[in-house]
């Protein structure tokens, strides 16, 4: 696909008659829609194919693969807004910041200069803008405008944001529903009613979720925000443990995790799988147990330190 063909069609559609912060802004929220974080990197141990992943060449007029990682972000959006803006008065420059580990945006504006990262955390703006959250890695670095109050332009950034995301779904809105359903229709105080729920939420949300533009990751943080959402820390931490653990076959070169619900009170484990299908589809099922859990990952990459939590205390 020609991104950037994409891009100035969109800013023509629906951009008109609006400020350079808009266009800016929308852009960003543009490629978190369109983009999800790479599911392969976040998974693999092979740290030379993290590596080829990272400084993989990105021609945003011959996008061919939607999953990227922050590097990749930082490309595509200087890319595109020193392209479209370079002869724009009030824009300077994009600059991509490139550290050890992480890389991000910063842009420069006669107003204001901004940081933008959408794979910041993870609770990041990939997964908030595809669920009609607030995106809270768009930042304010400095006022250039001496005439600005930086809470007006705060104002300013949020109100763009709200007026673009035009999602029928808000995900706080969703889970607030799907919660006051489960306690409205609480009849037990049995452990084992609460980790079956989760495995039901779990299912219901990949069911009824459109996953064409959504990673491994995003699943992921679907499940572990809706978890938070729906039940209280205290009781997480007191009642349910829950754990993810990230794995990859490098033969068939498919990304999967285990989500771990443990019930310590009724002795009860449930390990629910999320995974992609031969047809590359993102499909769940359940492992009995640790001999299972075991078995499935034999073979396979994961993080040592994490398999080492996972299965501890």
């Amino acid at each position: 696909m020609d991104y950037l063909a994409r891009v100035k069609k969109a800013i023509a559609e629906n951009c008109k008659d609006t400020s350079l912060l808009y266009k800016i802004q929308y852009i960003y929220n543009l490629i978190g829609q369109d983009f999800c974080f790479d599911e392969i990197w976040c998974n693999t141990s092979d740290i030379e194919l993290m590596k080829d992943i990272m400084d993989r060449r990105i021609d945003i007029s011959n996008i061919d693969r939607f999953m990227i990682v922050c590097r990749g972000f930082s490309r595509i959006y200087t890319t595109i807004l020193n392209t479209l803006f370079k002869d724009d008065k009030d824009f300077i420059e994009a600059i991509s910041i490139d550290e050890e580990f992480h890389s991000y945006v910063k842009i420069k504006t006669k107003r204001a200069n901004y940081f933008a990262d959408l794979i910041l955390g993870t609770d990041n703006d990939f997964f908030r803008i595809k669920h009609g959250l607030l995106p809270n890695s768009f930042v304010i670095d400095q006022i250039n405008d001496l005439h600005l109050h930086y809470a007006d332009l705060q104002n300013e950034i949020d109100q763009n944001f709200l007026e673009m995301n035009d999602y029928k779904v808000n995900y706080d809105d969703y889970l607030k529903l799907v919660s006051k359903s489960f306690w409205d229709h609480r009849t037990t105080d049995d452990m084992e009613y609460y980790s079956d729920f989760v495995k039901i939420l779990m299912d219901y949300l990949i069911n009824s979720s459109n996953f064409n533009n959504k990673s491994l990751i995003d699943v992921e943080e679907m499940y572990r925000y809706a978890v938070i959402k729906i039940f209280d820390d205290n009781f997480i931490n007191k009642k349910l443990t829950i754990k993810n653990l990230r794995v990859y076959d490098p033969v068939k070169k498919i990304p999967s995790f285990i989500t771990l619900i443990k019930d310590d009170d009724n002795n009860k484990h449930l390990y629910y799988l999320t995974y992609r299908d031969d047809d590359g589809k993102i499909a769940t099922g359940t492992l009995k147990n640790n001999r299972e859990v075991t078995k499935y990952i034999k073979k396979k990459e994961f993080d040592e330190e994490r398999y080492n939590k996972f299965f501890g205390d």
